[in-house]
């Protein structure tokens, strides 16, 4: 027997279903098809087969990046990019699509396959040697784990790391010092030093 106080609850949760927004589709692009319309589909094939040599894991690796898709996450504001390996997709700022961003385009995207491809070929995930070494295989210029794009530099850096090892500074919007995650990063110049380059917190910047 259907009360009035449930017709009234259906009532409601329909208005409700009928005033919230659908999310809005999200469009993506095959990776193939990104690269051949920027040029760099050569380089990375070139990286790839002077990096792995044999023929089985090439045909792997470049199988599995095809699978992905190139996806321009608005939400972004100070990351430049990001590999999603479960949904297979790669996501770019859109500040770099705009005129004039060309070369910091082109090094993100390669950043990003780097990390697709040390997965297929190694199953590393992360910023790891051999993600270095495919990396600079396929052409990037330059092989830091962070981007530091002075315009996607939208908030304050209020937090300080600092190499043990040397004198160099990570200025980061978020923190990183949280258990279990400090200790995956490392300054590439002191990797082979005592402390291996690792960052520890200096300071944080009131607001």
């Amino acid at each position: 027997m259907i009360t009035g106080k449930m017709l009234k609850r259906s009532r409601l949760m329909l208005r409700v279903r009928q005033q919230t927004p659908r999310k809005r589709r999200v469009e993506t692009r095959p990776i193939a098809e990104v690269l051949k319309e920027w040029k760099l589909s050569a380089q990375v094939r070139r990286g790839l087969r002077k990096m792995l040599k044999d023929d089985g894991r090439i045909e792997r690796a470049e199988n599995y990046l095809e699978s992905y898709r190139l996806v321009i996450n608005r939400r972004f504001k100070t990351c430049a990019g990001l590999t999603r390996y479960h949904a297979r997709l790669i996501d770019l700022n859109p500040a770099l699509l705009e005129p004039g961003r060309e070369q910091e385009r082109n090094e993100t995207i390669l950043h990003e396959i780097a990390h697709v491809l040390a997965y297929a070929a190694f199953r590393h995930h992360g910023h790891s040697e051999e993600w270095r070494d495919l990396l600079d295989a396929i052409g990037a210029k330059t092989t830091d784990r962070c981007h530091q794009y002075r315009f996607l530099r939208g908030r304050e850096r209020r937090y300080l790391y600092e190499c043990k090892d040397c004198d160099y500074k990570l200025h980061r919007t978020r923190p990183i010092h949280k258990p279990g995650k400090l200790h995956h990063w490392y300054h590439p110049a002191c990797k082979d030093k005592p402390n291996k380059g690792r960052f520890w917190f200096i300071d944080k910047k009131r607001a």
